[in-house]
């Protein structure tokens, strides 16, 4: 089955490079240059699926990161390196590229840049305004 079917994304297999995001945002990445945001990463996706299930997917070519919009990851910019919010879908992508042994492209959707890490650490120690 398609993307409609893995439950990952349902509905989100596009046959076009998703021309109605704003695609100056999004860039194509490997897969192995982009970290997570976090130091631990859950065992699940939040409805309880395995990630063995997306790698599977990933590999029998049910799914695809440049296609899927559901794999186009968000990130942040921060000293030259992608840090992506979605670590979880991010391990699959990691693992996947482990599995088929070669650079796997995918895509992010960058949220914004900072110049340097501690800038942005700086900035998110401070940042605590809920201000519109």
């Amino acid at each position: 089955g398609g993307a409609s079917s893995s439950g990952f994304g349902a509905g989100t297999r596009t046959s076009t490079s998703a021309a109605d995001e704003d695609d100056e945002d999004i860039v194509t990445v490997s897969a192995s240059s982009v970290r997570y945001s976090q130091n631990t990463i859950g065992s699940t996706f939040r409805d309880g699926r395995r990630f063995s299930d997306l790698i599977n997917q990933l590999i029998r070519r049910d799914v695809d990161p440049l296609v899927d919009r559901f794999l186009t990851l968000d990130a942040w910019l921060i000293g030259g390196v992608y840090h992506s919010t979605d670590n979880r879908r991010l391990k699959c992508l990691h693992e996947y590229q482990k599995k088929v042994g070669f650079d796997v492209k995918m895509r992010v959707k960058v949220k914004g840049t900072m110049k340097n890490i501690e800038a942005f650490r700086r900035f998110h120690s401070h940042f605590t305004s809920h201000d519109e």
